[in-house]
């Protein structure tokens, strides 16, 4: 039996449904019943659980010999993943597999990177074996962008001219199921990205190309994409840490191309022209033809 969390998102979903095309005995931990209808598959188990209720981790994780660890950004996550890892113990899980992030580091300038390196550190100092995927930033992260996109045909954000290997994180799904449904991954760190570095205004050029009209990035402060952020709702910490995130995506240190997606899955990752087909509604593209 494998364990998944975070089973609604841009990782667990589709891992979720291969996980199930497989016949692999899944269970998926979702934290509200409102959720339980978004991850029924054939042959998946649904759990209600919450990683601030340790006895709901032990239910969910019983009589599991994998599990796939992924927690929201939250300043609660390292006491949530905690929680996580000692229900993991207590009820026999052999291996666990954590989405981490690149740049999961004690040092790191990024509290993303820190939370990460705390909670990697814990399973490490546990009984049992481990996996680490730290993927790059996600392509899903520029549908933020899509409602620019549709109505203005502009987007707004920094970093016009800065690299960065993005990757879908459908691939992360595809490598986790790998990770999850073989053996000989204990004790990996996978280091996972798309198949290049592009740039805000490279996006921008690739919109353009998918939808067939113009497309412009229009550069903005990191200080002022924050302030943004904040405007719209999102809390102080999470904007700070996307802050940060672009800082160091501005210092060029997560410009890094690996080859472990094709080495993992046997393909090549997807491209952002390939996302952004799959996404071409969503930016306001006419939808595919039958």
């Amino acid at each position: 039996m494998i364990v998944v969390t975070g089973s609604t998102g841009n990782v667990g979903g589709p891992l979720i449904a291969e996980l199930a095309a497989m016949g692999v005995p899944t269970r998926a931990l979702v934290h509200t019943p409102e959720k339980v209808g978004v991850v029924e598959h054939e042959g998946v188990e649904v759990k209600v659980g919450d990683f601030g209720t340790p006895e709901t981790l032990d239910a969910a994780l019983e009589g599991a010999e994998r599990a796939f660890l992924l927690t929201p950004p939250e300043p609660r996550q390292p006491e949530w993943e905690k929680n996580f890892v000692q229900a993991a113990e207590r009820t026999g899980v052999r291996h666990v597999i954590k989405q981490s992030a690149q740049g999961a580091d004690a040092d790191s300038p990024m509290r993303i990177g820190r939370i990460h390196s705390e909670c990697e550190r814990l399973l490490k100092e546990s009984g049992m074996a481990w996996t680490f995927l730290r993927p790059n930033v996600f392509m899903q992260t520029t549908l933020a962008y899509a409602p620019q996109v549709a109505a203005q045909g502009r987007f707004y954000a920094p970093l016009a001219e800065t690299k960065t290997s993005i990757t879908d994180a459908r691939d992360v799904a595809a490598v986790a199921v790998r990770t999850l449904s073989e053996e000989g991954r204990e004790g990996k760190v996978h280091e996972l990205t798309g198949p290049g570095a592009i740039s805000h205004r490279d996006i921008a050029e690739k919109l353009w190309a998918v939808l067939g009209r113009p497309v412009e990035h229009v550069e903005v402060s990191i200080e002022d994409a924050r302030g943004s952020m904040v405007e719209m709702g999102m809390p102080e910490w999470l904007a700070d840490a996307v802050a940060e995130l672009f800082g160091v995506q501005q210092a060029g240190y997560l410009a890094g191309v690996t080859n472990t997606v094709a080495e993992i899955t046997g393909r090549e990752p997807r491209s952002y022209e390939e996302f952004a087909r799959d996404h071409k509604e969503a930016f306001g593209g006419a939808p595919a033809g039958p």
